[in-house]
């Protein structure tokens, strides 16, 4: 990875960890906000001496600048991406888009100005979006999204995979995907930051932010920001000591939060069940979705969710 890169990703991920959500612009560039955690973060050294020259200059009163904040939501304002801005919205399937019956159908046009890489793909009872997003500028690889939505469920079902021109398309996972079938848990279903009917766009940001966080657990071996799990086993088993704790009411890391007590409290049998649950039922997107996303055509039937 270019070092440019490299760093606007740990920027990202470290005003993840203040949960500040970063700017999403059209076609699913990430952009860290302002100002520059990184900036800001000075070593002990250079703190000392600032404190150093203020007590020298009485007369000038210190300013402690505060990053803005988003509480963990993604930004509404949208920016077209700086590689030419809003693209022509690729071709799509011929139905009309406002006779729908769903009221996320009559919306989709707004996906497509957002997510311009979009392709719909409409179905009897449901219909499937596969979304392409940018992520990194230069990065060299971008992300496939693939959401089956089933209003009959009221009901959307994701899949994330990267998608790389000299190797192809691989699945994006195992963290933070669901059991048996791999499919994205990008946010908390029980706080309420997105529900079925509410914005795509908005969900399309959570979706894109996942992805770089599954970049930035590749490069600096830690998934960054807020994350999610009532199990104790769970979070022993797959959280990193320098993570955030995933409980419901997190004080710092997972190491020093909830790690001591959820050693304690997990037995032989607990630790063994949940070991062969994960083996057994091991997160994986069924074949009719991978070889979906490989190739863009034949998205599987409604049958493949009942």
């Amino acid at each position: 990875m270019v070092t440019k890169i490299k760093i606007q990703l740990e920027e990202i991920g470290l005003q993840l960890d203040a949960s500040i959500f970063p700017i999403v612009m059209n076609g699913g560039l990430v952009m860290s906000s302002k100002p520059s955690i990184l900036n800001l973060t000075l070593d002990k050294e250079q703190l000392n001496e600032r404190k150093t020259r203020s007590e020298k200059q009485t007369d000038q009163p210190e300013i402690t600048r505060k990053s803005p904040r988003t509480g963990g939501k993604p930004t509404y304002s949208r920016t077209s991406a700086e590689s030419g801005g809003t693209r022509t919205a690729c071709s799509t399937s011929s139905f009309s888009l406002n006779s729908a019956d769903d009221k996320l159908y009559a919306k989709l046009s707004e996906v497509q100005l957002a997510y311009p890489e979009t392709t719909i793909y409409k179905q009897e009872e449901m219909f499937w979006l596969r979304v392409e997003s940018l992520l990194l500028p230069g990065l060299g690889r971008k992300a496939i999204f693939l959401l089956a939505v089933i209003p009959k469920f009221r009901k959307i079902i994701a899949w994330g995979y990267w998608s790389v021109w000299s190797i192809g398309v691989s699945w994006i996972g195992p963290r933070h995907t669901n059991y048996p079938d791999g499919s994205m848990c990008a946010f908390d279903m029980m706080d309420g930051s997105w529900q079925y009917g509410d914005n795509l766009v908005k969900l399309l940001d959570f979706y894109t932010v996942w992805a770089v966080r599954h970049l930035y657990l590749e490069y600096f071996d830690r998934w960054p920001g807020p994350q999610a799990s009532s199990s104790y086993v769970e979070r022993n088993f797959e959280f990193k000591d320098h993570e955030c704790c995933g409980c419901p009411m997190p004080q710092g890391t997972y190491h020093n939060c909830c790690k001591p007590n959820d050693i304690a409290k997990i037995t032989p049998a607990a630790a063994l069940s949940f070991w062969i649950f994960s083996k057994r039922d091991q997160r994986h997107p069924p074949s009719d979705i991978t070889n979906f996303a490989r190739l863009g055509i034949n998205p599987p039937r409604l049958e493949l969710f009942c």
